[in-house]
């Protein structure tokens, strides 16, 4: 069974699971199909009204759907259990636990890897602020590039998902994380939002 390290965020509590790399995982991906991902060019910002700001995007959209996908490293979409709660309308229905049985596994997986895609787009809106009210660096062009980035790696997600393989769709998700953790290192912590200045020149 393929090793597994955490990263927890240490200003909000969010945790994910990524896969660890190492020798014996090169092997397993050596040994993988190559995956026909579709092509993506550069995304361009939507324009329109702001309902929340980027802590609500990714609290709401970004960390449920890619946590989705993570959990295919552990987890068989296959292997997805029916609902079996009480009938609709009764005392104890579950909405949620009603609605996430509605979809076979795999589905979950595409409509996530879908919904990382789609909603990349908002990280370039113009007039977004984050928690703290700093403005989203939308025109910064390292900001830009690592929204691209994302869209990529969610569409390579979709595309590792369409072949049902659960091992196929683990080795994909090292690019998200790459793609998550590539943003992170620079836009998040203390200042949200604004990236840390560079480190200082050696003499």
């Amino acid at each position: 069974m393929r090793s597994l390290r955490q990263l927890t965020s240490s200003t909000d509590g969010l945790m994910m699971h990524v896969p660890t790399r190492g020798k014996v995982l090169c092997l397993v991906i050596a040994a993988l199909p190559v995956l026909a991902v579709p092509a993506l060019a550069d995304i361009t910002a939507p324009t329109g009204a702001l309902t929340g700001d980027l802590q609500t995007i990714m609290r709401g959209i970004f960390f449920p759907n890619a946590n989705m996908i993570f959990n295919v490293q552990t987890h068989d979409p296959a292997a997805k259990k029916p609902y079996t709660g009480s009938a609709t309308g009764g005392a104890d229905f579950d909405w949620v636990e009603w609605g996430k049985a509605l979809y076979g596994g795999w589905e979950d997986i595409d409509y996530a890897a879908v919904a990382l895609a789609e909603v990349s787009p908002l990280l370039l809106t113009a007039g977004r602020t984050c928690q703290n009210g700093n403005p989203v660096p939308v025109t910064d062009a390292n900001w830009v590039k690592l929204s691209n980035e994302m869209a990529a790696a969610a569409r390579k997600v979709l595309a590792a998902s369409k072949t049902r393989k659960q091992d196929t769709v683990s080795e994909s998700t090292n690019d998200l994380n790459d793609a998550c953790q590539n943003c992170h290192r620079v836009y998040r912590g203390r200042t949200r939002c604004v990236a840390g200045a560079p480190p200082a020149a050696r003499p």
